[in-house]
């Protein structure tokens, strides 16, 4: 899971920085609807993998 994690904050970063780039270039509503997009398909799963992994840990806590 932390390897997902790290995959979704290394896209999120990635994104951010080339829709940055491409607002300067093209248009500043680009950086809107990107970063839109971005924050549905990287920072939603982050924060739902963080969410499941302290449940799983706290499920596999109780039965140890």
């Amino acid at each position: 899971m932390r390897e997902a994690e790290q995959i979704h904050v290394f896209g999120l970063l990635l994104i951010m920085i080339i829709a940055i780039l491409f607002a300067f270039i093209r248009d500043i509503r680009f950086l809107l609807w990107f970063s839109i997009f971005n924050i549905i398909m990287n920072l939603y799963p982050i924060f739902l993998q963080r969410y499941n992994r302290n449940r799983i840990g706290s499920v596999l806590n109780k039965y140890r």
